[in-house]
């Protein structure tokens, strides 16, 4: 019995002569992807700032050009942290004047725009404060920026009081910084118990801190226990504190569990667990 040959059309002899002019054809000739280079991501966002800036009350036409102008300059980020400062309250031509000349200075990361819009959403903000949250958000690390924004989510948050802990989270190293955004992301949290929480962390050690951040993490984790398992961590020894943030790693540890781990062994002397 005789095995049957496939050999496909384009793939005969006499056939490749115009199998490679098929191929050079298509290659040649302009499709839908190669028109796609002619979009500008940053001129959608330069038209939307633009857009934002007009609204700004009683700009001239000549402060509308020099706005234009400069709008197109910005690179992305500063776009987008100038359109938050055009729709504040009380925003005029003087303290846009301000801003863009900082944000023309300045390069913000991407962790620091996305801090200064959850910023710029919080209650009772208006163009002051935004302006002066703008240099502070500037000093945030990518650790810091992420903390902050879990506090600007924190419940019962305002402007002011946001701008009062920037400067808190920035000066923690990054173990303080990863606990802190995990406390702050503790469902139900309140602004009064966040800073009550800040100022107990401000006294744990690197294990402690460590194990408040396992601790925070904890699937059904709340505020009150948070808030009093962490004076109870601080209580205990380094080598207690590395022992109970493995603990707090096992996700069938409830939150319940866990405080109840830290009252009935991990803060006793160490003759008493044994």
């Amino acid at each position: 019995m005789q095995h049957a040959t496939f050999r496909t059309r384009a793939s005969r002899p006499g056939n490749r002569p115009l199998f490679v002019l098929l191929a050079v054809l298509l290659l040649a000739c302009p499709g839908a992807p190669l028109q796609a280079s002619d979009f500008s991501p940053n001129e959608v966002s330069s038209q939307q700032t633009v857009e934002l800036y007009q609204n700004i009350p009683g700009l001239t036409s000549e402060q509308l050009a020099f706005g234009q102008t400069a709008i197109r300059k910005m690179n992305y980020n500063s776009q987008r942290i100038f359109r938050k400062i055009c729709a504040m309250p009380g925003t005029n031509f003087q303290q846009a004047q301000s801003a863009i000349e900082v944000l023309q200075r300045e390069r913000f990361t991407f962790a620091q725009v996305q801090s200064y819009e959850a910023f710029a959403d919080l209650p009772g903000m208006d163009v002051q404060t935004g302006m002066g949250g703008l240099q502070t958000v500037k000093e945030l690390s990518y650790v810091s920026a992420r903390a902050f924004r879990n506090y600007a989510g924190v419940e019962g948050v305002n402007a002011k009081q946001a701008l009062s802990i920037i400067p808190v989270v920035d000066k923690m190293d990054e173990i303080r910084c990863k606990a802190a955004e995990a406390m702050f992301a503790v469902k139900g949290m309140r602004v009064e118990t966040a800073h009550k929480g800040l100022s107990t962390l401000s006294r744990l050690r690197d294990n402690q801190a460590k194990a408040a951040e396992t601790f925070a993490r904890i699937a059904d984790m709340d505020p009150e226990t948070m808030l009093s398992g962490m004076e109870i961590i601080a209580r205990i020894g380094p080598d207690n504190a590395w022992n109970a943030r493995c603990l707090f790693t096992n996700p069938e540890v409830s939150a319940k569990g866990a405080w109840n781990w830290l009252t009935g062994y991990f803060v006793l002397p160490t003759e008493a667990q044994e």
